[in-house]
């Protein structure tokens, strides 16, 4: 038997809505943390996914981000034009564009990685050290389980 049964499953009890809620909140107030900055929250994600070598491609900032692939393609033309990220063919599959950073985009990343650390410190202010590293290690499980879910649902 699962955690959820009929009498316990309510919007406020359910990881999905507490999960959703607090990103739209978080991102909310993290995106006014840009305001005042030549790049918007998402681009400055975009820079530190491809720094990173979390993706390396626009179809990955776009799985990642949750952006179509339009949107996607115009915020790295953006960074681009911009000098802020590099594309180059792939020579071993020419259809596919790779994005490495530039001195450039890894400077503005740099310098606006604090804007997120203090955003972040703050929110979690009221928590132990303990208490967010066994945060992330539940968030890290269960985005593993997700993905596996989601890799047996593709091969269906």
């Amino acid at each position: 038997m699962g955690y959820y049964t009929g009498s316990n499953f309510t919007p406020c009890r359910s990881i999905g809505y507490l999960l959703k809620r607090a990103h739209k909140m978080a991102l909310g107030l993290i995106e006014n943390r840009f305001r005042d900055q030549d790049i918007s929250f998402s681009q400055w994600v975009a820079l530190a996914l491809v720094d990173a070598g979390i993706t390396d491609t626009t179809a990955g900032i776009a799985r990642d981000l949750g952006h179509d692939s339009g949107a996607t393609t115009r915020l790295v033309d953006s960074l681009h034009d911009r000098g802020l990220i590099q594309r180059e063919r792939d020579p071993s599959d020419r259809r596919v564009t790779r994005l490495t950073m530039t001195e450039e985009g890894d400077a503005v990343r740099t310098d606006l990685t604090p804007r997120l650390m203090n955003f972040w410190n703050d929110a979690l202010g009221e928590f132990s050290a303990e208490e967010v590293d066994q945060a992330m290690s539940f968030l890290e499980r269960l985005t593993s389980r997700l993905e596996a879910m989601a890799k047996a649902e593709t091969r269906k």
